[in-house]
């Protein structure tokens, strides 16, 4: 949905709000002729008149080794027999040791480490050509160009800083014009700045003289939930991004992310905030716009290209994104992939890297975007989910129904030639009913919608099984998740007796049961535990002096502490257990008796309460999950607890609570095959 743009004159100032896509207007640096990709952070020229630009990106490009060192604050880049060393702030570098003096100096901009080009280039000996991706400009238009990302960039960092002051921009020589291209691109550039909602710029005859930015906000609020953004941001990127996946592996767990904890604003409750990347990422709710933002936010928090795309469906207006995935432009659109959105409950992805010729079915945008025709990171295309043959479609139906026994979701897309009124699932799913009669009843369920034009199949089938069919006794397993929001509703007492008694059922080695537990219900002592963790965790991190693995730790305390909201508490203890026969293996070989010791079978007894624990949890609906992460506190937890029994170490803490959300999502297991061994 379109923020609105309100044109006000005062003085000589004129006030914007920005639009929220830009078109691509850009100076492209070319390396040998290839072109090199800047993301995050763009080339700029200093104050020296240098050109800038993030050394990993320029290094990448022609394959050289970098290497960043927070003690000395330096950067290392090295390639064949040269190696290169530059020192943050230092006009003073290094090449394979001898000292070398630059007209400028390296700097950190917007978190990245930026270079002098020439300086590399110069030593690495490789051509540097400027080109344009749509015409030719002459030399002036090249800087003036380049200007704009000076200041887009200056901008940006002075609006990290929540700066209200006026912000000088008189060398760079933008004028009245350039308003209009800059007040389109910020947002599209920038998408974390969700607060920057309008500007006033001072001019003089037709050259704009400085920007200054109002805001609606306390700006120690808005600075705050700035770095609330960042902070939640990286720990999401932290979380479900990892170093060996593909572009398009980063792209479906950021999709997926925002899917499982984004809520569409259905009734309106963040009225600002739902339309931008903090509504999405901090508040977890958010309307089209939010989504679209925070997903083209956090693609390019891993350096996958992204835009804003404003248009329509059902005649409402509507935003969502284009993707750049392995040089190929496909059309995503979160808010419509959302279960909720599309009372389902179930992950969708209907609309994620689809081609213009399948978003016109069911939407309508403002430019001609028929260009953008792959279809080879098409998620049904890459799944082999698309179809082009019945024959084809009817055998993978009956293969789900095999594989899944009966109880499955058939989620495929049919080629646009075929009619999917020829594929008959009623008559299928009898013929497998009547192949399985020892195991079904013979009713059955589907929900069939379809999609696009008729083009996508969405089944969700459900056969009914005999009740003595041993899989259905498995449910309880299978349903179990891990649970760590919860609704501020009290757990019955009776349930928490309930789980505690299951767990005392699970087994232990000669029956010992050597557990013991503590059910918290007060409010005051579950957070005063918290507060305890917290205090345990500054104090590690006064006197850790890697400043890398102190950031690293810093991070943790949220997970460490989510318990404090949860409902109840049950802290696990655990006593010593000397196995039966230890002492016959001591006197036969030490070696012997300390690999059975190595065994633990103690903890394993409290293991097997633990799990019990969770499954009843689950089974009484009800959620929880297994932590011990605090345990780097366990001493001062066990202090505050005060058991009688000072035999009795604390193992485990589970929060208890109703899901905050209905639907949670099961973490993918590996391939059985992958995990047993059958002899």
């Amino acid at each position: 949905m379109h923020k609105k743009i309100i044109f006000l004159f005062v003085v000589i100032a004129v006030v914007f709000s920005f639009a929220s896509f830009s078109d691509s207007n850009e100076i492209a640096i070319y390396i040998n002729e290839d072109k090199v990709d800047f993301y995050d952070t763009l080339p700029f020229i200093d104050e020296n008149d240098r050109t800038i630009v993030p050394v990993r990106f320029i290094s990448e490009s022609f394959d050289a080794y970098v290497k960043w060192y927070s003690e000395t604050r330096e950067v290392k880049i090295i390639k064949d027999d040269k190696t290169i060393i530059l020192k943050i702030d230092s006009n003073v570098a290094k090449i394979n040791g001898e000292s070398i003096e630059m007209d400028t100096k390296a700097l950190i901009v917007n978190n990245r480490t930026v270079v002098p080009l020439r300086f590399i280039s110069e030593a690495f000996q490789f051509e540097i050509n400027y080109k344009y991706d749509y015409d030719i400009r002459d030399d002036n238009e090249k800087k003036h160009i380049i200007d704009i990302y000076n200041v887009e960039l200056l901008l940006y960092n002075e609006l990290k800083k929540v700066n209200d002051e006026e912000i000088d921009i008189t060398k760079y020589n933008l004028t009245i014009k350039d308003m209009d291209n800059l007040n389109e691109e910020m947002i599209d550039l920038f998408p974390d700045l969700f607060f920057s909602d309008r500007f006033v710029y001072t001019y003089s005859e037709n050259e704009v003289m400085s920007i200054k930015y109002l805001f609606d906000q306390n700006i120690g609020v808005l600075k705050e939930e700035y770095d609330n953004l960042v902070n939640e941001s990286n720990e999401i990127i932290e979380e479900i991004i990892k170093d060996n996946m593909s572009d398009y592996e980063k792209e479906i767990a950021i999709h997926d992310y925002l899917v499982e904890h984004v809520e569409y604003d259905i009734n309106n409750e963040y009225s600002t905030k739902a339309h931008t990347a903090y509504g999405a990422i901090v508040n977890n709710i958010a309307v089209c716009d939010g989504y679209a933002e925070a997903f083209d936010y956090l693609l390019k928090k891993v350096g996958i290209k992204s835009k804003l795309i404003f248009g329509k469906t059902e005649n409402i207006s509507h935003a969502w994104n284009l993707v750049e995935i392995e040089d190929e432009l496909y059309f995503v659109d979160v808010t419509s992939d959302d279960p909720i959105n599309n009372e389902e409950n179930i992950m969708s992805y209907n609309y994620f890297n689809v081609p213009y010729v399948l978003i016109m079915n069911s939407h309508e945008v403002f430019e001609d975007y028929s260009y953008v025709n792959h279809i080879s990171e098409n998620y049904f295309y890459k799944n082999d989910l698309l179809f082009g043959d019945e024959v084809i479609a009817i055998e993978y139906i009956n293969n789900k129904l095999i594989e899944d026994q009966g109880n499955t979701r058939l989620y495929f897309m049919l080629d646009s030639e075929i009619s999917n009124y020829n594929i008959d699932i009623e008559n299928i799913i009898n013929n497998y009913i009547d192949k399985n009669r020892s195991i079904f009843t013979g009713s059955y369920s589907y929900i069939k919608s379809y999609k696009d034009d008729d083009l996508i199949f969405d089944i969700s089938i459900d056969v009914e099984r005999k009740w003595e069919d041993k899989m259905e006794k498995l449910n309880f397993i299978y349903n179990r998740k891990s649970i760590r929001k919860f609704k501020d509703e009290k757990v019955k007492h009776d349930d928490l007796v309930e789980i505690i008694k299951a767990g005392m059922q699970a087994p232990s080695a000669h029956n010992v049961q050597n557990w013991h537990y503590v059910v918290v219900e007060s409010e005051n002592i579950i957070k005063e535990i918290a507060k305890i963790v917290t205090e345990k965790h500054s104090k590690i991190i006064d006197v850790i002096n890697d400043e890398e693995k102190t950031k690293r730790f810093k991070k943790m305390i949220k997970y460490y502490t989510f318990f404090k909201n949860a409902p109840a508490l049950i802290l696990v203890f655990g006593s010593s257990y000397e196995a039966t026969g230890i002492d016959l293996l001591n006197e036969i070989d030490n070696n012997e008796s300390q690999n059975f010791i190595n065994v633990q079978p103690g903890i394993q007894n409290i293991g097997a309460t633990v799990e019990n624990i969770l499954l009843a949890i689950s089974a009484l609906g009800y959620g929880g999950c297994w932590m011990t992460g605090p345990l780097f506190a366990k001493k001062e937890i066990e202090n505050y607890i005060a058991l009688k029994d000072s035999g009795f170490s604390l193992y485990a803490l589970i929060p208890v609570g109703v899901p905050l959300k209905d639907r949670n999502r099961v973490p993918k297991r590996e391939a059985i095959e992958d995990k047993i061994t059958f002899m």
